[in-house]
This record gives C-alpha cells, sequence and structure tokens, in this order.
C-alpha cells in the first residue's frame, strides 16, 4: 500500500490481523 492506495492483498492482511471480520 503506498500512499491513500490499499491493495487488496494489504487490505485482506490488515483485517485479519485487526480481527475485522465484518468488514
Amino acid at each position: 500500500a503506498e500512499e491513500d492506495e490499499a491493495d487488496p492483498a494489504d487490505e485482506e492482511f490488515f483485517q485479519e490481523q485487526a480481527g475485522y471480520d465484518e468488514f
């Protein structure tokens, strides 16, 4: 992820790390 752009892989990784299953 660069600047404000969020890559799909980064989003999934972040969600799993943060525990956001509903998002």
